[in-house]
């Protein structure tokens, strides 16, 4: 009402223009401008280079200048190479004047180092769009994580009907979404946001036949994006970069002993229930915690770190006992094993393995280890 100068109801010209300043007044930047630009109220080019220079910028008088020509928006002034307040409001208000560095809305950091080097953006029990009890499963909260630019992701898969495994959270009220859905959703929003490799992180309750179709659909439907053999090339004892992998899906699971690799000081297969078992029972211990996926290969340790909260236990399913040849053979860099300590991680580094526990039981392990 104070704008409508011409009291009809509606803002036009110079009232709109009014409307706006008034709306996007910021009296602390004003306070800036007078403290530079003196009596006259106007910023000369020496005027904002010492402004410059205060903030910690080494700005010399050509930059100043540029600086006036390109945000001052009143002509006369700029052909004077002065600055008003608008002008200087356009400045600091832009891309120009935020004090983050624009060029870290791009992937800036080295990604040619081996992929457990680096933090990895990770969603827990990403099905699920409400809670672990009873919530929604919903292949969207996969998109949503996707384009939220989350790397790992992932699927608790469960005995369904019709020879279909489904993804769920299993033993509660949480609805079903069939396995073949959700491989569909990220096949098509994997990489929206970003060309790093997405790794499915599989919690595996089905039998070897529903498994060898979880194998199936995710070759059908993911087709050359899905990682299926070591990059060729690739130093066994070390994994491959961010780079490398680009445009790559990624598979985390159990996988069978290769009956023609002798395993110096491993352990044959986890048992069936030993690797969720461990997994559920420091979920129940931490109660709304960080958990983390450690990969345990090499000096310089990686995390995949996820959020979950308290949810109940429940077995795997009673035929889940082995590992399908077809499920296994999918699984490449991720192999998910029992952690077995540092000092036995350190002495026999093996970087394509990788163990999931709570940040209590990490903290633990770093305590025992002194």
């Amino acid at each position: 009402q104070e704008c409508d100068r011409s009291g009809n109801g509606r803002l036009e010209g110079r009232e709109l223009e009014e409307f706006c300043r008034r709306l996007l007044r910021r009296p602390e930047l004003e306070e800036i401008f007078k403290r530079y630009s003196g009596e006259d109220q106007v910023l000369s080019a020496e005027e904002l280079q010492d402004f410059l220079r205060e903030q910690g910028e080494d700005a010399s008088l050509r930059q100043a200048l540029a600086i006036i020509r390109t945000f001052e928006l009143n002509e006369k002034a700029r052909q004077q190479d002065l600055m008003m307040l608008d002008g200087f409001l356009m400045y600091l208000l832009s891309a120009a004047g935020d004090i983050f560095n624009q060029e870290h809305r791009e992937v800036h950091q080295d990604m040619t180092q081996p992929l457990c080097h680096y933090f990895i953006s990770s969603s827990h029990n990403t099905y699920l769009t409400h809670n672990q009890i009873g919530g929604t499963s919903s292949t969207e909260a996969y998109v949503r994580a996707l384009v939220a630019g989350c790397r790992c992701v992932e699927l608790d898969c469960w005995e369904g009907p019709d020879g279909e495994p489904v993804v769920c959270h299993g033993h509660t009220l949480t609805s079903k979404i069939l396995f073949r859905d959700v491989i569909e959703s990220i096949r098509d929003y994997a990489f929206k946001k970003s060309p790093y490799p997405v790794i499915l992180s599989l919690e595996n309750h089905c039998g070897l036949e529903q498994q060898a179709t979880m194998a199936r659909h995710m070759k059908a439907i993911l087709g050359e994006m899905l990682l299926t053999r070591p990059l060729e090339g690739q130093d066994p004892h070390t994994l491959p970069s961010p780079e490398q992998l680009k445009g790559k899906v990624l598979v985390k699971g159990k996988k069978l002993p290769e009956p023609w690799h002798e395993r110096q000081g491993g352990t044959s297969l986890p048992g069936p229930e030993e690797v969720e078992e461990e997994e559920e029972e420091e979920k129940l211990q931490e109660g709304g915690t960080w958990q983390v996926r450690a990969l345990p290969g090499t000096r310089c340790q990686g995390t995949m770190v996820s959020w979950w909260t308290m949810a109940s236990q429940h077995p795997p399913a009673t035929d889940a006992s082995q590992v399908s040849p077809e499920l296994s053979a999918l699984v490449i860099y991720c192999q998910a094993v029992p952690f077995p300590g540092l000092a036995h991680a350190l002495r026999h580094p093996r970087p394509r393995e990788v163990s999931s526990f709570s940040e209590r039981k990490a903290r633990k392990l770093i305590r025992e280890a002194g």
